[in-house]
């Protein structure tokens, strides 16, 4: 491994095509990219070991991102690319765009640098995907291979080309990122250029009701049922069978041990999770009851041979 000091390095900046900073960027061939509503993040080798950053000030998602990262693919991949640098964006909860709840608390890659040579390459998106993919890393999708297309051309694809990781398959997204890898504007700079989506689907709230609606008013689900699936997750689930099963005499799992692990997770959402459901429903009137009956649903799916007796 490098044992050559880096630090943190700029990402290249999107601007919008309003910008002169991207005039003529389309002339050429432009590889479009669905824009995620995550945190800017970087991954690198200094002085032989992985190296992060995370643009936050929150110490339980750094603590969620630094653990991810210090995994074995990345350490494989750091042995075998030890000059490439890893830009990426960190999808969390905390977004307001309907996202999959499996997507959350992962990195997904949106270019990588070489950095063995004193000035800076960027790396092809053909390149960086097949190296990435070799060590199970996640890579934002092309979604468009264009050759000298037209503005107009670039925003037909929002409502189809966005819905990357998004709950619905016509769920649209934040927007698009246009790159064109030989670009270089008026001032010697690369930048990619950015389309917004002004109508992103994103966890809507109907005041009165505890219904979730996308932008353009079609029913999703409720909100209880909605948060569970996304604060819920099976190492949860398992964490709690664990800890109940270390108490057991003998190591026998009982009948009451089962409504003694549907309780205790229930306890442990409400506690946990109850002010992060009223920010996402804007002072919402919850059914504690449905989210009791979800959350025993769940943990018998997960689980299912703790109460195939019930």
């Amino acid at each position: 491994m490098t044992k050559k000091a880096r630090l943190m390095r700029t990402y290249t900046h999107s601007e919008p095509f309003t910008s002169e900073k991207t005039n003529d960027i389309l002339d050429g061939r432009v590889y479009i990219f669905p824009m995620l509503d995550g945190i800017q993040a970087q991954v690198f080798l200094s002085e032989g070991q992985i190296k992060g950053y995370l643009k936050t000030d929150n110490p339980v998602v750094y603590s969620k991102f630094t653990e991810y990262i210090y995994q074995d693919n990345f350490r494989l991949f750091f042995e075998k690319f030890p000059d490439i640098r890893i830009f990426g964006q960190w999808l969390t909860e905390k977004t307001q765009l309907r996202y999959e709840y499996k997507s959350f608390n992962k990195l997904y890659i949106i270019d990588m640098f070489d950095e063995s040579e004193e000035k800076v390459k960027i790396l092809d998106y053909k390149d960086y995907t097949f190296m990435g993919k070799a060590f199970e890393m996640d890579i934002v999708p092309c979604v468009a291979d264009l050759y000298n297309p037209k503005l107009e051309d670039i925003g037909k694809l929002i409502k189809d080309k966005t819905n990357y990781l998004m709950m619905g398959k016509t769920d649209t997204g934040k927007g698009l990122i246009v790159k064109r890898y030989n670009f270089l504007n008026a001032d010697k700079d690369t930048v990619w250029a950015r389309v917004i989506n002004a109508h992103p689907t994103q966890i809507g709230y109907n005041r009165g009701t505890t219904t979730l609606t996308t932008e353009t008013g079609e029913v999703a689900e409720p909100l209880e049922v909605h948060s569970i699936r996304r604060l819920l997750t099976k190492e949860s689930i398992l964490d709690a069978y664990n800890e109940i099963a270390k108490t057991l005499k003998g190591g026998k799992w009982k009948r009451g041990h089962s409504w003694r692990l549907k309780h205790t997770l229930y306890h442990y959402f409400v506690k946990e999770n109850t002010w992060k459901i009223i920010r996402w429903g804007d002072d919402p009137r919850l059914d504690f009851g449905l989210i009791k009956r979800e959350i025993f649903s769940r943990v018998k799916k997960e689980l299912p041979d703790l109460f195939k007796d019930e």
